[in-house]
């Protein structure tokens, strides 16, 4: 479980466990990679997925 209030930001990073409850007001993945061997759940204000980020 992640839960963050205001930005999360994955820049070139990695987010990743078998199971995955995201929560965030706020989330930048740009270049990064967000996965889930199993459930991933993502609750997510704004999305900024660009420049082949991977969710």
């Amino acid at each position: 479980v992640v839960r963050i209030n205001q930005l999360l930001t994955n820049l070139r990073g990695l987010v990743s466990a078998t199971g995955l409850d995201l929560t965030a007001g706020s989330l930048n993945n740009r270049n990064g990679e967000i996965s889930s061997l199993g459930s991933l759940t993502a609750n997510v204000g704004q999305f900024d997925n660009r420049e082949k980020g991977r969710l």
